[in-house]
C-alpha cells in the first residue's frame, strides 16, 4: 500500500474511532479521557508523519510544496505540541501522565523549527513558536541526552535568533513587520518516500484534516481497516490498561 492510500485508511480509521469510541469516552472518567487523548495523540503523530512524507516526496527547491499543505503541516505539528503539553500538565491526569514524559514529540518540533528557519515569519509561525516554547518548558532534562535532541537543538538555536530579530523589527516598525523574504535556509528534517502530491491534494483535502470523502470511504478495504484499528487499540489499551 502506498503512502496516500495509507493516509486515506488512517483517516477513515480515526473517523470510525471518533464515532464508535472517542465520542463516548469524552465525557467519561479522568482515566477514560486520558486514555482517549493519549490514543488520539498517537494517531495524530502518525498522520503528521504520513502527511509530511507525502508533501515532501519528490519535491525540490525549485518546486516547493503548495503553501496550503505547508500551512496544514505547521498547524498539525502545533496541535500535537499543544496536546502533548495538555496531557502532561492537566491536574486530573497527574497519576498517569508520567507514562508520557519520555514520549517527546520530536517530529512535530522538527517540522515547526525547520519551517521557522526557512520561510518568512507570519502569524501562523507566531502560534507555532508559542507551542514550541510551551513544550520546552516541560521537556524533561533527560530528553537532552536523546539522539534526536542534537538536530532539534541546532534548529532551535537558529529559530531563537530569527524570533529575536522579528521581535526587534516589531518593536521598531510595529506588528505588521515581517522577516525578509530571503529567510536563511538551514537543514530541515527531510523524509523521502514514494508517492505524489497530486493524489493528496485532489483525493484528500490536506487543508481540512479529518474530513471524509465518499469515494475514499468506499474504497477502504474492511479487513485492512479492522487490522489497523485492532493494532491501534491493542497497543494503546495494553499501555494504558492500568488507567481503568
Amino acid at each position: 500500500m502506498d503512502l496516500v492510500e495509507t493516509l486515506k485508511l488512517y483517516r477513515e480509521t480515526t473517523r470510525r474511532l471518533d464515532r464508535d469510541y472517542f465520542n463516548k469516552l469524552a465525557c467519561g472518567s479522568p482515566a477514560q479521557v486520558f486514555l482517549m487523548r493519549a490514543i488520539r495523540l498517537v494517531l495524530d503523530k502518525y498522520e503528521l508523519t504520513l502527511s509530511h512524507r507525502i508533501v515532501h516526496s519528490g519535491g525540490s527547491n525549485h518546486d516547493p510544496p503548495a503553501e496550503a499543505h505547508i500551512a496544514w503541516l505547521i498547524g498539525s505539528a502545533s496541535s500535537i505540541l499543544e496536546q502533548s503539553a495538555d496531557q502532561l500538565t492537566e491536574p486530573s491526569f497527574r497519576q498517569w501522565s508520567w507514562q508520557l514524559r519520555s514520549s517527546v514529540p520530536w517530529h512535530a518540533l522538527s517540522i515547526i523549527l525547520s519551517h521557522i528557519c526557512s520561510q518568512p515569519w507570519g502569524p501562523a509561525l507566531d502560534h507555532a513558536w508559542t507551542a514550541v516554547e510551551n513544550q520546552l518548558v516541560i521537556l524533561p532534562q533527560e530528553a537532552k541526552s536523546d539522539p534526536f535532541w542534537n538536530p532539534v537543538s541546532r534548529l532551535l538555536h537558529q529559530a531563537r535568533k530569527l524570533h529575536a530579530e522579528q521581535a526587534a523589527k516589531r518593536a521598531t516598525l510595529g506588528n505588521t513587520a515581517r522577516l525578509p523574504e530571503t529567510a536563511p535556509q538551514v537543514g530541515s528534517v527531510e523524509c523521502s518516500a514514494e508517492g505524489s502530491l497530486g493524489p493528496v491534494a485532489v483525493g484528500w483535502n490536506m487543508a481540512s484534516p479529518g474530513t471524509s470523502d465518499d469515494l475514499i470511504l468506499d474504497t477502504v478495504d474492511s479487513e485492512q481497516w479492522d487490522a489497523m484499528m485492532a493494532l491501534v487499540m491493542d497497543r494503546s489499551l495494553t499501555t494504558f490498561a492500568f488507567c481503568f
